[in-house]
């Protein structure tokens, strides 16, 4: 049994972050979860709807392999215990994660298989060299986004086209943004 144990409070803030990206009812049951995953003392939590995806990561004790949670009952499981709590956080070979503090226990089934959570990676050789980070003045992204602002869509049924694709250039120094209305 893989154990990680750390405090509500920052487990509880970033249970909140997730909730404003992982929507409660869903058609796909593992969107309605979050993923943790704890490694070296750090607990990832990643949440998507499939279009955004959103990992947070609380600091504590242990390992613990990844498992599927449903959000809302792990949220208000949190949400319940007392103020300062520390929780240990139990997966077992059912796949089942319990949250321990002090008497109180709780049981969460997962809402899917983990190899069903949907995970937005790079593939290839291009996994080791792309960064999602970049760093540029405000006024070069200001003046970005407000010369391509006029090509984002405004319609409903391609919501897919209502944004502005920032993108890095290759020389690290460069921010690209691009937009369309798909005409």
């Amino acid at each position: 049994m893989q154990t990680f144990t750390t405090n509500k409070t920052d487990l509880q803030e970033r249970l909140a972050a997730l909730a404003k990206v992982v929507e409660k009812r869903n058609h796909v049951p593992v969107l309605s979860g979050v993923l943790l995953a704890a490694e070296a003392g750090t607990l990832a939590l990643t949440g998507t709807d499939m279009d955004l995806a959103l990992t947070a990561k609380v600091a504590g004790r242990g390992n613990l392999a990844p498992v599927l949670a449903p959000l809302d009952k792990l949220a208000a499981c949190v949400k319940a215990l007392p103020a300062g709590a520390e929780i240990e956080l139990a997966l077992h070979k059912t796949s089942a994660l319990t949250l321990r503090a002090g008497k109180t226990l709780y049981t969460l089934k997962p809402p899917g298989a983990v190899d069903g959570f949907p995970v937005q990676a790079v593939s290839g050789d291009e996994s080791e060299k792309w960064d999602p980070w970049f760093a540029t003045e405000p006024k070069a992204l200001v003046d970005a986004i407000s010369y391509t602002r006029f090509a984002v869509s405004t319609g409903e049924t391609r919501y897919y086209l209502n944004g502005i694709h920032l993108h890095n250039g290759k020389d690290g120094k460069t921010v690209r943004a691009v937009a369309t209305d798909g005409h």
